[in-house]
């Protein structure tokens, strides 16, 4: 369900059994090793949004003609608050999305998800405490163009999926402004429970 490697006797990973998930399914590239680590780093935090096309382009190869089979009414990245992207100067979610929803020809929505709490970051915390410190750091802007347009299904973009905690918050958001089913795109995966 959430992308993450598991032994070929399992059918879910511990994270996937344990909670369960509002979004359908995780579609990933790669696993969060060091160099994909480093490589979200410079991308993220240095400034580096060239990669954004990359990283979009790779996910294409793979999961275009799924993403196009399914049929999404709009891509959105998971929001930044607007203090960390006054910091960075950029979303990094959002210029990934912006090059996907281009080439699926699916509208690209930025105002409909918002960050309401500038939250701690979340690699420096256990699962219990990522999920707490996300429990209601999304909501939805009712001003938005696609506040009243029903979205079937939706493309949710993040760039790493760890124990699923923003995926679940942005994903019970949405649902709860009446969105239908939600699948979440990142360009990494953490291995088992992070």
């Amino acid at each position: 369900m959430c992308g993450k490697e598991i032994p070929e006797d399992e059918e879910f990973c511990s994270d996937c059994l344990e909670g369960g998930h509002s979004f359908e399914k995780v579609y990933a590239i790669w696993n969060y090793d060091d160099a994909m680590s480093a490589s979200i780093a410079r991308f993220k935090y240095h400034g580096r949004q060239e990669y954004a096309q990359f990283y979009a382009e790779e996910i294409l190869k793979t999961y275009g003609e799924v993403f196009k089979e399914t049929g999404f009414d709009a891509v959105i990245p998971v929001p930044v608050h607007g203090a960390r992207r006054a910091l960075r100067g950029y979303n990094q979610a959002e210029l990934v999305a912006k090059y996907i929803a281009a080439e699926l020809n699916v509208p690209l929505v930025t105002d409909l998800l918002i960050r309401t709490v500038n939250t701690k970051p979340q690699k420096e915390l256990t699962p219990k405490e990522r999920a707490k410190n996300l429990s209601s750091a999304f909501g939805i802007n009712k001003k938005s163009k696609s506040y009243d347009i029903y979205l079937e299904k939706v493309l949710l973009v993040d760039d790493i999926y760890t124990t699923g905690s923003t995926a679940d918050a942005c994903s019970k958001a949405l649902i709860g402004a009446g969105a239908g089913s939600i699948y979440v795109c990142c360009m990494c995966v953490a291995r088992g429970s992070v």
